[in-house]
């Protein structure tokens, strides 16, 4: 049907993924066959013709790690609809009790809130077309089944119920300075977390906020981090949360310290839209370097470290250095807007843009090359 329809460009988005169909692709009913966006690497195939990536995540020195061609976007490949979703986050949420709230839903009557708040109408609501209900109805019935049995990785949004998030109820205190992770723990290598228990041990009066995705893996975690002298006090769990929430629990967080082995994808994504400032190392793989695209994206390429002595340096001196930390944040801030990371119309634009150069160069040189210059394709006719 793809070849009897003349498909010119095929897009592989799942890889090796669920709901993965590489045997279409392996009978190439099309001419040019892509690898996109869903999975984070190469297919290592002989039948994917180019990768779209971008000159961070893939340089050419990493040519050979690849059996695609690039095909390089002009900033960085990976976007957020975040500008669109999730409007609101682009506010600040502040209220003149005595901490900072985060209320998800709307018309909460919940007993709780008077505990804390003289006024509960100063506490700032999530607001949007639909009741928080109605929104996660109408996805549910769009995703069904299938996505039902997938894990909630911030991609979906789950059933959940309502509820109120903020620093007390957390048991965070308000001069606590907060370094987060919302990935699955499965991204996280002794390494990684021996830095971080370093900077933990390094920082007075910080916290480091992860969620229990895996359950099974906060214990583990509690143990290692205890035989590396960290206080149990010093590391918080919480569930998975449905994405509303996903995404505004960044603005309580202050900084987001990034898996090298696999980065924070839609999840850096997530955080940064909140305001949220990541600090990330690339290695070598694609998966690696994805936090490096988003973050030079952002322009915020001073948190893009080499190493675990650059990392461990740079976290401790947001945290100790409040000038600092407000010269970093403050950009990522104004930066979600201004930037094209968030940008999904000059995304679109650059893609079709992209995508034209990629068979205006096969119909030309009759074989496939990289597509490096990311300059918009001028109108030859």
């Amino acid at each position: 049907m793809i070849s009897d329809h003349g498909i010119q460009i095929l897009l592989n988005l799942n890889g090796y993924t669920k709901g993965a169909r590489n045997e279409i692709f392996a009978l190439k009913p099309a001419p040019i066959q892509i690898m996109y966006l869903g999975y984070p690497s190469t297919s290592g195939s002989n039948y994917m013709d180019y990768i779209i990536t971008d000159k961070v995540t893939s340089p050419m020195e990493h040519e050979e790690h690849y059996s695609e061609k690039f095909a390089y976007m002009p900033n960085s490949f990976f976007i957020g609809d975040h500008a669109r979703m999730f409007p609101h986050v682009l506010r600040d949420l502040t209220s003149h009790c005595s901490i900072t709230s985060i209320v998800s839903g709307c018309n909460q009557k919940s007993p709780i809130f008077s505990q804390h708040c003289n006024d509960i109408s100063n506490l700032s609501y999530i607001r949007d077309r639909k009741t928080l209900n109605q929104y996660v109805d109408f996805h549910l019935k769009q995703r069904n089944e299938e996505n039902l049995k997938c894990k909630n990785s911030g991609e979906r949004i789950p059933e959940m119920n309502e509820w109120i998030l903020d620093r007390k109820f957390l048991g965070i205190l308000k001069d606590n300075f907060v370094f987060c992770n919302f990935n699955q723990l499965y991204k996280l290598d002794p390494n990684t977390f021996s830095c971080w228990c370093r900077i933990l041990n390094r920082v007075p009066n910080s916290v480091l906020w992860l969620l229990k995705f895996p359950k099974f893996g906060e214990s583990n975690l509690r143990e290692y981090a205890k035989k590396h002298g960290v206080p149990q006090s010093k590391i918080i769990f919480t569930d998975v949360a449905g994405k509303e929430e996903h995404v505004r629990r960044g603005q309580i967080a202050d900084i987001c310290l990034d898996t090298p082995i696999c980065n924070g994808h839609t999840t850096g994504m997530d955080v940064l839209w909140a305001g949220c400032p990541i600090v990330t190392m690339p290695l070598n793989s694609f998966a690696s370097r994805v936090g490096s695209s988003i973050m030079t994206a952002i322009g915020c390429k001073e948190l893009v470290v080499n190493n675990f002595k650059e990392y461990e340096e740079i976290s401790v001196k947001l945290a100790i250095d409040k000038e600092y930390y407000k010269k970093i944040k403050s950009k990522i801030w104004f930066n979600r807007v201004s930037s094209s990371l968030f940008n999904v119309n000059k995304y679109t634009s650059d893609f079709d843009s992209l995508l034209y150069k990629i068979w205006d160069s096969y119909t030309k040189n009759n074989k496939i090359i990289h597509i490096l210059d990311s300059s918009p394709l001028l109108d030859s006719s």
